[in-house]
């Protein structure tokens, strides 16, 4: 029994200590760091100012998302030439075998037209016996029978250079329709960064000032990126392993259901417990689950959805850095290795229930739980 708690003890051990050089210092910390620096910094500013920064940082994420899709675009646009090449070549080799079977079938009508007509009806004629009779009727049916397997050859090739032509029509129309997305978002990436530095320059004295702030706040997202996804893999963990006693499920029974409501402060609790994480809150609102790192000082919003029978996934909506609005490629560059998906054990007496519908009201998460019958489990298996 020792061995067996010294060896949790000893895996607990390992995983705090990768996760700990998972994570960079300042989120691990919650203290210190360019995050700390940078808080100051956004407090000690007026809310105009507060304002200027957020266009920046808007427009920054702008500009970053069109570099993402030009850098997508420009692979597609090579791809679809790589493809066009090995189209173009295959074409071309089907046109040199169509024109070989082609010269091959007319040598066979030059032959027929030597012999004649009556030349085939005078060679079985001439047969001095009737096994020469048969092979020689045998050899015209063989040479037939070529003919007309060298006709059709003639037809499939043709077919191939037909269906090759269409797909390399296709995908020429692609190319430029991806190659006008790529001239339409650099025009608008070159766009964007005239906007930035015309708004910069507009600043005047302060330009200087709102750079290096603009700098600051791009080096604490770029960490966040790094940060978040280590710690949505750990949360996930944290959850799963997790199991949330009867006691706090708040339960009212029905047939062959019952109800349960989770208070945030059970959830926020169970994620406490791990003093490694940095400081992460969990709010429910009606239809709403907000989720705060307050040291990062990133808020997500959005809500749960059912993903299996008894694992959630939380759907992201939107989201802020500092009070500043993210769009929709920031976002997705958090959740870039995974989303947050977990399994909430709950301890009941049973482990075959699954969640029929979830919700969330004010600071509760309620779920609709199913018991799974014997004869649901054996169509499942």
């Amino acid at each position: 029994m020792n061995k067996r708690v010294n060896s949790k003890l000893l895996l607990s051990f390992c995983l705090a200590i990768i996760l700990i050089i998972s994570l960079p210092l300042s989120i691990v910390v919650g203290q210190g760091g360019p995050f700390t620096e940078i808080k100051e910094k956004m407090a000690s500013i007026s809310e105009s100012e507060h304002e200027n920064l957020q266009n920046l940082f808007v427009l920054s994420q702008q500009i970053t998302e069109l570099g993402k899709e030009e850098k997508k675009v420009t692979q597609d646009i090579k791809t679809k030439k790589t493809e066009i090449e090995g189209l173009k070549e295959t074409i071309a080799s089907e046109e040199m075998a169509y024109s070989k079977r082609m010269e091959d079938l007319k040598q066979v009508f030059r032959s027929y037209q030597r012999m004649g007509p009556g030349t085939y009806l005078e060679i079985i004629l001439n047969s001095d016996n009737l096994a020469m009779l048969l092979r020689r009727v045998n050899t015209l049916r063989d040479l037939t029978r070529n003919t007309q397997k060298l006709m059709d050859l003639l037809e499939e090739s043709k077919a191939k250079q037909l269906i090759g032509k269409e797909n390399l029509a296709q995908k020429n129309a692609i190319l430029e329709d991806n190659q006008k997305l790529l001239q339409e978002s650099l025009t608008k990436k070159k766009q964007l960064i005239q906007d930035q530095e015309k708004y910069l320059t507009s600043l005047k004295e302060k330009r200087e000032s709102y750079q290096e702030n603009l700098s600051k706040l791009q080096l604490n997202w770029d960490e966040l990126k790094t940060s978040v996804p280590v710690i949505i893999k750990e949360l996930s963990r944290i959850i799963d392993e997790g199991y949330i006693p009867p006691e706090k499920l708040n339960i009212s029974f029905n047939f062959m259901s019952f109800k349960g409501a989770i208070d945030e402060k059970t959830i926020n609790d169970l994620i406490a417990e791990h003093s490694l994480l940095p400081t992460i809150v969990l709010k429910f609102y009606p239809n709403t689950v907000q989720i705060s790192m307050p040291e990062a000082n990133l808020v997500l919003s959005g809500n749960f959805v059912i993903q299996e029978a008894q694992t959630l996934k939380f759907q992201v909506k939107e989201g802020n850095f500092y009070g500043m609005p993210l769009d929709t490629g920031a976002i997705e560059e958090l959740f870039i290795k995974g989303d947050l998906v977990f399994k909430l054990n709950l301890e009941l007496p049973t482990s075959n229930y699954s969640f029929n519908s979830i919700k969330t009201t004010d600071g509760f998460l309620e779920l609709t739980i199913t018991l799974d019958t014997e004869e649901d489990k054996t169509k499942d298996d």
